[in-house]
């Protein structure tokens, strides 16, 4: 449980699946008694007006896609919720005059319920609910207005130093974390374009990089295992270059490169309809001594615009 002001608020945690890939979060923020008994100044200042209320359950829930979910955005789909239902409930606090304004910024307090959140949210645990039947807060003392500022900005910056503190480990974690898994899936996709290919085309594979597809009446096209442009080839020279990306940055470039090799060997017209060609630029290239492609050894030269031709 953490106390904000005057009020304490028990945190309660769920994450499942829900089933057609997605999972379902939800933040439930329960107040410490089931009625307040309270004591406030009218707006005059001149009288003191006490009374009950209640606090009601505060909760935000939302879907994502499992697939999407990785450690950090996971971590900002919480602290999205979070944001959520630290300030319903800090905002119903305030209106029903459980909280003082002239002791508790409500943004500090929004914050202080974020980040008592986001610890709960590392640790994976939720408060056991033990809700009184009432407080009686028109009795407490009152306190230094001074040194309650001061006790909340205190509070705040800790909570602050904290999230950061949080955050770098996270994106560390996450860049190691991605580093490795793409390095692993290329891998794979390394052996899926092998299994594939005949023995000679592996050959050429190892040793120039790209992968040779003849198409009927169009000439020979070289496919580079590791991405880049499809160069259309005669007599030695590229006359021409395809492009085709995955639309997902995340696929493999070998994995992307086997669907070009299918497509130019299978069904060369789907092939052309997707590819991007660029119409105003000449590629030629002269083989190197060790015969390894690559589009940065590709020099462009513009096409010359003919005379009177309009702009």
């Amino acid at each position: 449980m953490v106390i904000i002001g005057n009020v304490g608020w028990f945190i309660q945690l769920d994450r499942r699946n829900v089933g057609h890939g997605e999972i379902e979060f939800s933040i439930c923020l329960v107040p410490d008694a089931m009625e307040y008994r309270i004591a406030f100044l009218d707006r005059s200042g001149l009288s003191v007006i006490e009374g009950t209320v209640t606090l009601p359950l505060v909760l935000a829930k939302d879907k994502t896609n499992v697939f999407d979910l990785t450690p950090i955005t996971e971590m900002m789909f919480w602290r999205s919720l979070g944001q959520c239902a630290s300030s319903d409930a800090i905002n119903i606090a305030y209106c029903r005059n459980i909280l003082d304004d002239n002791l508790y910024k409500p943004d500090q307090c929004r914050y202080l319920l974020l980040s008592a959140i986001m610890r709960q949210v590392e640790t994976g645990s939720s408060d056991i609910v033990q809700q009184k039947p009432r407080i009686d807060l028109s009795n407490r003392p009152l306190l230094d207005q001074e040194a309650a500022k001061n006790l909340l900005a205190r509070q705040t910056q800790e909570a602050h130093e904290r999230e950061m503190a949080q955050r770098a480990e996270l994106l560390r974690q996450e860049a190691s974390r991605t580093e490795k898994e793409k390095a692993e899936a290329h891998e794979r996709a390394m052996r899926l374009l092998f299994d594939y290919l005949s023995p000679e085309e592996k050959k050429e594979a190892v040793v120039h990089g790209a992968v040779t597809v003849p198409v009927k009446g169009m000439g020979d096209f070289k496919v580079l295992v590791n991405g880049g442009l499809v160069h259309q080839i005669k007599d030695g020279n590229s006359v021409k270059t395809y492009c085709v990306i995955a639309t997902d940055p995340r696929i493999p470039e070998p994995d992307v490169a086997l669907v070009k090799i299918m497509l130019l060997k299978h069904d060369p017209n789907r092939f052309f309809e997707v590819a991007v060609t660029d119409d105003y630029t000449l590629w030629t290239r002269r083989l190197q001594a060790t015969g390894t492609w690559s589009d940065e050894l590709w020099e462009i030269r513009p096409r010359r615009r003919r005379r009177g031709a309009r702009r």
